[in-house]
This record gives C-alpha cells, structure tokens and sequence, in this order.
C-alpha cells in the first residue's frame, strides 16, 4: 500500500497540466530579479545587460543573473528591474564546466552551484546551502516529485518529459554528498511519472521509488520524511541539518541541465491554473516574470474581473497584475474573487483534527482577537506550515491561516500590528459537504482526533452552530485543549532534535509504489456551477 503521513485532508480531483507538454514563454516585457541577503549588485541603473549575464554577487560567492536581456531600470540593494528589449542576446557559457561526472565532489559540487546560482524550487534558497547544511550528516537524500495540491501539475510534466536529467541530477548530489541511498517520493497513481524514472534508475544501485498517498500537504518537506522513514522533526531545524535533505525534482533537473550546459539557472516551471484560464497549463519562464505579462500570455476570461494569487487554492497569497513572480512560485491562479471570511468560532476543533502538525489553530484565533500574538508562540505559532487547511475546513468560516500569518508577520516586525483585514480567497473545492463515504477516506491519525471526540462527540461532517451545543463545548474545552498542549508539544521544540547517528534506518520498499502505480486518478474539470460556489453565493 501507499505511504503516508499523519495529518492532512484528502481533496477533491481537479484537471491540471501533469499530462501536457511544457509551454515555454521567453519574452516577458519585463522581469524583477529579488536579490539574497548579503547580495549586492553587480550593475547600475541604465546599464545595458545580456542574458544569463551576471547582474549581482554575493558575499559567500553565489551569482544571480539576468533572465532576459535588456536595459535595467531599477538598481536596488534587494532587487533588479530589466527591461526587455526582444534582442535574445545572451552571454557566453562557462568554458570551466565538467566535463565528466569524474570531475565532481562536494568542494566542485559547492562551487559550481553558487556559479551557475541553482536555488530551491520550492524553498528559494540557494541550493549548495543546503548541500553544505547536510554533508557529512546524511546517508540518504529524498527527491519530491511529489503534487499533493489538487490544481498542480507542472512537477508531474516536468518529470515525465525530463526523468533522465532528474535521475542524472540526483546521481550527481550522491557522488558529491558522498550517499549511496536516493529515494524518488511520487504520488502513488503517478504511473507516467513512475515508470519515467523507472527507467532510468534501473541501472543505478541505491536508488528506488517510493509511492506515497497524495494527501494534501503531504509535498511539504517535514510530512514527507514523516511518511517515507516515520520520522517527526523539530521545525527549529531544517530536513538537511537533520540529516534526511529533501530537493525537489526541479531543482536536480536545473542543476544538471546547468552543469551540462554551462549556463547558470535562470528560469522556472510553474502551473497556471484557476477559472480565470480557459485551462490550466506547465509553463516554463524566466524567473522574476511579471503577472500581467504571463496571465496575459495565457489568456484570462471575460466572464468576470480576475483576480490572481500566487499558491494554492487553499493558502495562495493575493496579488495584482503588477506584481513579480519569485524564483520559489510554484503556480499562478486566476480566479473570481470572493469576499473575506468573516465568521466566529465554535469551539468545535474540526482545525485540530485535520492539522498536519498537531497544532490547535482555534487558539491562535482566540491569541489574534484578543491582540496578544506572543500567546501564539507558546502554542506553536512557528511551527504552522501555512497549508490552510485549517480556513478550508473551519465550520464556523474564519479565515485562520491569514489571522496566523498577520501574527507571525506582527512579531517580525518593530511595531505592533493591528489585526488585519483577512485577504480574499480563490475557489477552493468544497469539504464541509463530503458524502460519508468521502468522510471515511479522510486521515485522522492525529491524536487531534481525541479533542473531536470529546468536544464534538465523534461527530465529524455533522457539526453545526447550535448555541446550546457551542455552550457546552464551551465548557471543558479549556481544560481538553491544555491536555492536548501537553500531549503533543504542540510549542515550538528546544534543540533536541533526533539527528542522523548513522544506524540503519529501514529504506522504502520499491514494492510500496509498485502496488499503487496503476494510473487511478482520472482528471476532469470541475462543473460549471459547483456546489461549493452555489453556497458561497449564498453566504
């Protein structure tokens, strides 16, 4: 059977892009190029640049470069603006690149990944941090191929068209991280997918296939080292200091497309999807691609004004036609806008039981309306990896994941915040009105399900606004919520996270993706008119 993590909720099927080709789009009028910290620039405004041309450098040697040719418009400490003026000029490749597998380690694997300026796909953050970060403390590392949200699909296509540079790329992280184990995490019906990367390990020893059940938000890092060794980590330390480092399958496909070519990495994969395009696409573009000039690319409807998000459906972030996209977007929705939740709580926990880090979001509610935000970190705040699932499924319609970034956003900053606004939503599919036997295939591993038991009586897909029953709850969930606290460390850990120590941890059996790999997941779109949309136009 498939793996899994703890946690999560299983959503609906929705048509996305994992079956399409990848369209590529090379001539955005303009692009924004965000700079890393301690990174300064390496041209001036009005200064003519070329393609993959060098535009800043960072202190520990990494390089950012320019996506599009052009005249820069914009020379700031944290980003740069280049105009695009359609010539294609484009600076020459490195004469200094391997040329052999033979020529890499871990010192020429550091070096070339800050030359070529390889960041994460999903993380942003420049990828021989995390090579560093893990060597010597890991004897494993895991490849995400993984799309647990249900409008992605670029991975999937990435995958399928380019499984030989992503196998290769991954090689090329064992030899110079010096492991002998890689594992490719896919969804358990990614029979595309899974025979695509099939076919090229064969010939590679330690490497194997492990199939997972696609729960959302199981491609976060932290779940699926939960789901594929067992394993629950502190979020005070990242996946690589732990010794298990995850990187995504686009990240080892531009490391090995850019140590071949000898051009550094300078563009991105992403899925367009959302009612605002006639369908979704797997889009290719230069990183720092501005909204207007993809949407406009794509095309978008006339039915009604669009609205865009960058994310998922379930915690995409607002923004507006002007705005860039960061070498970390994963997808651009366009979508009708709804207006902001605007509900009370319950008490009745169903947040708690859905989490997939063990938390109590409801408290983090109570922590924000009453404006004491450092409540917040005591119960976990940090440790929210921002999924949403907690706003898809509140009852009571409140908006938990922006009132939990409005904290964390309020105690980053040297002036306290007042709560804002929560931000409009894109469509989301609809959970509060699954059938009991959709009810069933949803995941309750969590010991959050207890709290459900006591307060709600068991009743999961039932729970309404009765005022006599919203007083009982209120009664004992006070006390119910410190038990739960205790059990779970529900706060952020101290520093004692189970490291590596090197015994033999058991590897995922080829067999568990094997079972599942027949292709289950038939994708169609979603009725015009769905159920979830009448309701909302009813609220």
């Amino acid at each position: 059977m498939a793996l899994r993590s703890t946690g999560g909720i299983v959503l609906p099927k929705t048509k996305n892009p994992s079956k399409d080709e990848i369209l590529l789009y090379d001539c955005p009028a303009r692009v924004e190029i965000r700079l890393p910290e301690l990174c300064a620039p390496a041209v001036e405004k009005d200064e003519y640049v070329r393609r993959y041309q060098i535009i800043a450098c960072c202190e520990d040697g990494f390089s950012v470069y320019a996506s599009i040719p052009g005249k820069v418009t914009v020379c700031e400490k944290d980003r740069i603006i280049i105009e695009n003026d359609m010539s294609q000029k484009t600076a020459e490749s490195d004469s200094n690149k391997p040329k052999t597998i033979d020529d890499i380690n871990y010192e020429s694997l550091i070096e070339y990944s800050r030359r070529y300026g390889v960041t994460g796909a999903y993380s942003g953050v420049p990828l021989y941090r995390k090579i560093s970060g893990a060597y010597g403390k890991c004897s494993r590392i895991i490849i995400n191929c993984i799309e647990s949200d249900p409008y992605s699909g670029h991975v999937r296509a990435l995958v399928c068209a380019h499984a030989k540079e992503i196998v290769l790329g991954a090689k090329i992280l064992m030899i110079g991280m010096g492991v002998k184990k890689c594992v490719f995490a896919l969804g358990a019906s990614y029979s595309a997918a899974a025979s695509a990367i099939k076919e090229h390990i064969s010939d590679i020893p330690g490497m194997v296939i492990a199939g997972i059940k696609e729960k959302y938000p199981v491609g976060n890092e932290y779940l699926l080292l939960n789901a594929v060794y067992g394993k629950e980590l502190s979020r005070s330390r990242s996946t690589a200091e732990s010794g298990y480092p995850v990187f995504s399958a686009e990240t080892v496909c531009e490391l090995f497309s850019a140590l071949r070519s000898g051009l550094p990495s300078i563009y991105k994969v992403l899925t367009v999807a959302g009612k605002g395009f006639s369908k979704p696409y797997a889009v290719r573009v230069p990183q720092g691609c501005s909204v207007a000039d993809l949407a406009d690319f794509i095309g978008t409807t006339e039915k009604f004004d669009v609205s865009f998000a960058l994310g998922g459906p379930l915690n995409a972030i607002s923004v507006d036609r002007d705005s860039f996209l960061a070498n970390n977007t994963n997808m651009l929705l366009a979508y009708k806008a709804k207006k902001p939740f605007d509900g009370t709580c319950i008490r009745c926990a169903r947040c708690a039981s859905f989490c997939p880090m063990d938390l109590v979001p409801f408290l983090f509610h109570d922590s924000y309306s009453a404006g004491s935000y450092s409540d917040g970190v005591a119960r976990g705040l940090y440790n929210c990896i921002e999924c949403g699932i907690c706003s898809y499924v509140c009852v009571g319609k409140i908006d938990l994941l922006s009132e939990i970034r409005a904290q964390k956003k309020a105690l980053n900053e040297p002036e306290e915040l007042t709560p804002e606004q929560p931000e409009e939503i894109p469509d989301t599919p609809d959970v509060t009105g699954a059938t009991a036997e959709e009810e069933k295939q949803l995941d309750h591993e969590s010991s959050a399900e207890e709290i459900l038991d006591a307060v709600a009586g068991g009743i999961l897909s039932s729970i309404t606004e009765d005022e006599a029953a919203a007083e009982t709850v209120e009664e004992n969930i006070e006390e119910i919520v410190e038990e739960y606290i205790e059990k779970t460390a529900g706060a952020p850990d101290d520093d004692t996270t189970e490291e590596n120590t090197g015994e033999d941890v058991p590897e995922p059996e080829i067999d568990a993706a094997e079972e599942t790999v027949e292709e289950t997941s038939e994708e169609t779109d979603a009725p015009e008119e769905s159920e979830a949309e009448k309701t909302d136009d009813n609220e």
